[in-house]
């Protein structure tokens, strides 16, 4: 049980340092402006791997 609760803990900062960063890079109109690399799928799926968050 103790692991487990480990393992919750390291989620839960991943989480919080994720959302931070997420919300430093955020514009100030709400926008995020990334620059990719990939084909538009790639992007398309990325930006909705964010909007889940």
């Amino acid at each position: 049980m103790r692991r487990l609760r480990s393992i919750l803990e390291d989620v839960k900062a991943f989480r919080q340092k994720t959302l931070a960063e997420l919300q430093n890079r955020q514009r100030s109109d709400g926008s995020w402006r990334f620059c990719f690399e990939g084909p538009v799928m790639t992007d398309s799926f990325f930006i909705l791997m964010l909007t889940s968050l």
